[in-house]
């Protein structure tokens, strides 16, 4: 009765580790990045602009409302030559992309003097608000609102 007992409770305590392993694992397999969390995601701020997060080959389009001749800007990583959107010759990259931010910099010259530009985006726990901080300084940030918009809407 003894060994019966000892090996219900030997069993018991391994099939429960067994499950507690697995949902460990599931749950970190299921946490997704920000491109991943936020993909399709608009955000507009307060002169019209707005922001899509894509998870693709571009990872942010950014309609630029200038009246009659409002743009879409589109930025992925890599190179940049001054034809190309930011008009100076340098290089994007992504610093971070983790669950809760995202952040990139371009990296440029101008007269000789190289320049690093950062933005990092957070969004706050109901998904309504994006932030972005400019070159990590907490006065420098804006505010903008989800709204309901298909890429589509805006851009080619």
């Amino acid at each position: 009765m003894k060994k019966l007992l000892l090996l219900t409770t030997l069993l018991l305590t391994f099939a429960c580790s067994k499950d507690d392993e697995s949902s460990n694992e599931e749950s970190s397999n299921t946490e997704q990045n920000f491109l991943e969390k936020y993909d399709d995601y608009a955000f507009e701020n307060d002169d019209g602009n707005i922001f899509f997060i894509n998870n693709g080959e571009y990872f942010l389009t950014v309609f630029v409302n200038e009246g009659d001749e409002s743009t879409c800007v589109s930025i992925k990583e890599g190179n940049y030559t001054d034809d190309d959107i930011f008009g100076d010759v340098g290089e994007v990259k992504i610093v971070t992309n983790d669950s809760n931010s995202f952040a990139w910099e371009f990296v440029y010259q101008y007269d000789g003097e190289t320049y690093r530009d950062n933005y990092e985006y957070t969004v706050n726990t109901t998904g309504n608000i994006m932030t972005i901080t400019y070159d990590g300084d907490s006065d420098d940030t804006e505010s903008l609102v989800k709204i309901s918009a298909e890429i589509s809407d805006y851009c080619n």
